[in-house]
């Protein structure tokens, strides 16, 4: 969801930056044009004048009477600039609230979220009521818009640019929990270690479970004490792209036992490390399960990989 954050409030910036250069593209004023009245107060008149001589006065009866012409027109009302009537304020917090919204239920109804989107809300009545539309207050508003966007897109970078863990501790066990990825690390003796994730885990694709068999090697079956059917063991490299909790393993054996009636559905074992965690990528390891039967004597067996599960990395 902070892809969405990080795409939508930088629209939001563009849509300032827009809004704003119309205002001040729309409050300048054009020059007279030819034809157009002048400013209040110009006026030409055109008068026959009383100090011309008598010889060069003509004939009464051909004298025009005296014409003035006014060229005065109302004055224009206004200041001569058109009004700003886009409330910016408005629509910036109104679709903050609305992102930081969508960002809440994406993620499962989060609190702070919620409370954040009726902040913004907030904001946006405030601004639609008071009807702040200045020049000043757009500005304002806009440079809002840049540093909100600046801390998303720090925050963002923040993700996709490097790892970010939370450490934990209990007892004197030390954990890490990557929340990008959903997987939480245990600190070992050989550093840290995949344990869990915050997601279940998928079925490995058939195209990589030949990857998983060349893996294997020294495989063990450690016949069990007291009755018990022991222990099926394999040293193992992890050169798929998951991070693998289980790998499952069909035995078979030769000779078939006569009171052997297993099908291709049972004798299976699944391997997990041998001690706890996960099997992280290119981790080596050993891989151990329980067998299914006791071994009986003088009886060779196999193996083949039917499926695996884990957490593609």
């Amino acid at each position: 969801m902070d892809m969405v954050l990080s795409i939508g409030v930088p629209i939001l910036i563009l849509l300032g930056i827009a809004v704003y250069l119309r205002y001040k593209v729309s409050e300048e004023v054009e020059p007279p044009r030819p034809g157009h009245p002048v400013a209040e107060g110009q006026m030409t008149e055109v008068e026959n004048t009383d100090n011309v001589s008598a010889a060069s006065t003509p004939d009464p009866s051909l004298q025009t009477p005296s014409i003035v012409i006014s060229t005065t027109q109302p004055a224009p009302q206004g200041n001569g600039k058109q009004t700003y009537d886009t409330n910016f304020g408005t629509i910036v917090f109104a679709l903050f609230a609305a992102l930081s919204l969508l960002v809440s239920l994406v993620r499962g109804i989060v609190p702070i979220y919620l409370a954040e989107s009726a902040l913004w809300a907030g904001l946006a009545w405030y601004w639609y009521k008071k009807k702040l539309i200045s020049p000043k207050v757009n500005l304002a508003v806009l440079l809002i818009a840049v540093f909100v966007a600046a801390g998303e897109g720090f925050m963002v970078g923040q993700q996709f640019g490097g790892e970010s863990y939370t450490y934990l501790k209990e007892g004197n066990i030390q954990f890490r929990v990557n929340a990008r990825l959903g997987r939480t690390d245990r600190l070992w003796n050989d550093g840290w270690e995949p344990v869990s994730f915050d997601k279940p885990p998928e079925v490995i694709p058939s195209s990589e479970i030949l990857s998983l068999v060349w893996s294997m090697s020294k495989g063990e079956w450690d016949g069990g004490i007291l009755g018990t059917s022991g222990k099926i063991c394999f040293d193992f490299q992890n050169n798929s792209s998951y991070v693998l909790r289980d790998i499952s393993i069909h035995i078979t054996l030769d000779p078939k036992p006569v009171d052997d009636t297993s099908t291709e559905f049972t004798d299976v074992t699944n391997l997990k490390r041998e001690v706890g965690g996960l099997i992280d990528k290119g981790a080596e390891d050993r891989v151990c399960g329980d067998a299914p039967r006791g071994l009986p004597g003088g009886t060779k067996w196999s193996y083949e990989v039917t499926s695996a599960i884990g957490w593609k990395q």
